[in-house]
């Protein structure tokens, strides 16, 4: 959407979509356990700690479909599904048309739920009791899905600011 001519007005699209919410809890222990031991340097180093670890939540997102929308924190909101006619914030969801598709190019409902929970299923296993530095303490992961229509809208135009 962001590379066509500037937004005027509110849009709004529907489709069906499984929308997921994938939450790290820990870095903020972890953030005081590396200060106390590191100092300043701890930021450093906790820097380097969540640019991994969500690097490789991500591309585990995008192998499976998923389309990473926005981070809240130290969560990541990720939807799955659409056409390529829903572009929304700058992504296009589900490209393609494939046997797997139905007429208008979409996955099934059914089988987009497949892939997210697929997804989630392997980072739960995966990075979840993940170890840290601290022998004491890990970082965890949780998350959750729903399933059905959703509705994607461009808000908001005050000093041509859109979300």
């Amino acid at each position: 959407r962001l590379q066509q001519a500037p937004l005027l007005y509110e849009e709004m699209s529907r489709f069906p979509a499984v929308v997921g919410f994938v939450d790290i809890s820990g870095f903020t222990k972890l953030s005081m356990l590396l200060h106390a031991q590191q100092g300043q340097r701890g930021a450093e180093t906790l820097n380097q700690i969540v640019n991994a670890y969500i690097t490789a939540l991500m591309e585990r997102i995008q192998e499976s479909g998923g389309d990473t929308i926005k981070f809240a924190g130290d969560a990541i909101l990720v939807v799955w599904g659409g056409t390529q006619q829903h572009n929304w914030a700058g992504t296009t969801f589900a490209k393609g048309r494939g046997k797997d598709r139905n007429e208008r190019g979409q996955k099934p409902l059914h089988e987009l739920l497949q892939d997210a929970a697929r997804c989630c299923l392997e980072l739960v296993t995966k990075y979840d009791d993940l170890p840290t530095l601290f022998s004491s303490h890990s970082l965890r992961l949780h998350a959750g899905l729903a399933a059905g229509e959703v509705c994607a809208c461009y808000s908001g135009g005050h000093r041509s600011m859109w979300e």
